[in-house]
Protein backbone atom coordinates (compact mmCIF):
# COMPACT_ATOMS: atom_id res chain seq x y z
CA UNK A 1 0.00 0.00 0.00
CA UNK A 2 2.83 2.07 1.01
CA UNK A 3 4.66 1.72 -2.68
CA UNK A 4 1.08 2.78 -4.49
CA UNK A 5 0.84 5.55 -2.15
CA UNK A 6 4.06 6.89 -3.48
CA UNK A 7 3.80 5.86 -6.83
CA UNK A 8 0.63 8.16 -7.02
CA UNK A 9 2.28 11.03 -5.28
CA UNK A 10 5.19 10.95 -7.37
CA UNK A 11 3.16 11.02 -10.36
CA UNK A 12 1.29 13.48 -9.16
CA UNK A 13 4.61 15.76 -8.70
CA UNK A 14 5.36 14.89 -11.99
CA UNK A 15 2.43 16.54 -13.72
CA UNK A 16 2.91 19.29 -11.56
CA UNK A 17 6.18 20.21 -12.81
CA UNK A 18 5.17 19.71 -16.22
CA UNK A 19 2.67 22.41 -15.39
CA UNK A 20 5.37 24.34 -14.66
CA UNK A 21 4.29 23.93 -10.16
CA UNK A 22 5.92 22.34 -7.65
CA UNK A 23 4.75 19.61 -4.85
CA UNK A 24 7.16 20.96 -1.93
CA UNK A 25 5.93 18.47 0.32
CA UNK A 26 6.43 15.05 -1.05
CA UNK A 27 9.13 14.47 1.03
CA UNK A 28 7.16 15.29 4.18
CA UNK A 29 4.52 12.95 2.89
CA UNK A 30 7.10 10.48 2.05
CA UNK A 31 8.49 11.02 5.35
CA UNK A 32 5.20 10.48 7.22
CA UNK A 33 4.56 7.44 5.56
CA UNK A 34 7.66 5.78 6.50
CA UNK A 35 7.00 6.87 10.34
CA UNK A 36 3.06 5.68 9.93
CA UNK A 37 3.89 2.24 8.61
CA UNK A 38 7.22 1.51 10.33
CA UNK A 39 5.50 2.56 13.55
CA UNK A 40 2.81 0.56 12.79
CA UNK A 41 0.41 3.38 13.35
CA UNK A 42 -1.70 1.95 10.83
CA UNK A 43 -1.76 -1.99 11.03
CA UNK A 44 -1.23 -3.85 7.47
CA UNK A 45 -4.51 -5.09 5.98
CA UNK A 46 -5.16 -6.89 2.71
CA UNK A 47 -7.02 -4.42 0.52
CA UNK A 48 -9.49 -5.58 -2.43
CA UNK A 49 -9.63 -3.58 -5.53
CA UNK A 50 -12.83 -2.10 -5.92
CA UNK A 51 -15.05 -0.37 -8.63
CA UNK A 52 -18.03 1.47 -6.58
CA UNK A 53 -18.78 5.07 -6.98
CA UNK A 54 -14.95 6.75 -5.59
CA UNK A 55 -14.64 3.85 -3.21
CA UNK A 56 -11.20 2.34 -4.50
CA UNK A 57 -10.21 -0.72 -1.98
CA UNK A 58 -11.01 -2.27 1.00
CA UNK A 59 -10.06 -4.34 3.93
CA UNK A 60 -10.75 -5.91 7.00
CA UNK A 61 -8.36 -7.24 9.76
CA UNK A 62 -10.01 -10.10 10.99
CA UNK A 63 -9.77 -10.52 14.50
CA UNK A 64 -9.35 -6.74 15.64
CA UNK A 65 -12.69 -6.32 13.80
CA UNK A 66 -11.43 -2.93 11.44
CA UNK A 67 -11.99 -1.64 7.96
CA UNK A 68 -10.13 -0.22 5.91
CA UNK A 69 -11.21 2.07 3.06
CA UNK A 70 -9.12 3.67 0.38
CA UNK A 71 -11.01 6.68 -1.84
CA UNK A 72 -9.99 7.55 -5.60
CA UNK A 73 -9.15 10.73 -3.58
CA UNK A 74 -5.98 9.17 -1.76
CA UNK A 75 -8.67 9.40 1.67
CA UNK A 76 -7.88 6.19 3.64
CA UNK A 77 -10.65 5.70 6.74
CA UNK A 78 -10.10 2.94 9.93
CA UNK A 79 -12.93 1.94 11.18
CA UNK A 80 -13.37 -0.08 13.89
CA UNK A 81 -16.01 -2.40 15.38
CA UNK A 82 -16.51 -3.85 12.45
CA UNK A 83 -18.14 -7.50 12.22
CA UNK A 84 -17.12 -9.60 9.61
CA UNK A 85 -20.38 -10.03 8.42
CA UNK A 86 -20.99 -6.75 7.86
CA UNK A 87 -17.73 -6.50 5.41
CA UNK A 88 -18.70 -9.01 3.51
CA UNK A 89 -22.05 -7.57 2.99
CA UNK A 90 -20.59 -4.04 2.22
CA UNK A 91 -18.38 -5.80 -0.38
CA UNK A 92 -21.55 -7.56 -1.99
CA UNK A 93 -23.32 -4.73 -2.69
CA UNK A 94 -24.05 -2.78 -5.83
CA UNK A 95 -23.97 0.49 -4.23
CA UNK A 96 -20.21 -0.26 -1.81
CA UNK A 97 -20.21 3.61 -0.61
CA UNK A 98 -23.78 3.99 -0.24
CA UNK A 99 -23.89 1.01 2.25
CA UNK A 100 -20.67 1.65 3.73
CA UNK A 101 -22.77 5.11 4.30
CA UNK A 102 -26.29 3.85 5.53
CA UNK A 103 -24.36 0.74 7.85
CA UNK A 104 -21.25 2.14 8.99
CA UNK A 105 -20.74 6.38 8.91
CA UNK A 106 -24.54 6.93 10.27
CA UNK A 107 -24.16 4.72 12.99
CA UNK A 108 -20.52 6.22 14.50
CA UNK A 109 -20.94 5.81 18.36
CA UNK A 110 -21.13 2.12 16.70
CA UNK A 111 -18.40 1.71 14.32
CA UNK A 112 -15.78 4.68 15.35
CA UNK A 113 -13.27 6.24 12.53
CA UNK A 114 -9.93 5.60 14.40
CA UNK A 115 -7.72 6.85 11.55
CA UNK A 116 -7.91 9.51 8.56
CA UNK A 117 -5.71 9.39 6.52
CA UNK A 118 -5.86 11.98 2.96
CA UNK A 119 -2.90 12.57 0.84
Amino acid sequence: MKERMLKLLKETEKELKEAGKELKSLPKISGFLDEVFARKLMPAIDLDLVKSGNMLAMGHSGDSKILRVVFQDGSVYDYTNIPLRLFVKIGNSYSKVKTLKSEVINHGSLFPCICRLKL
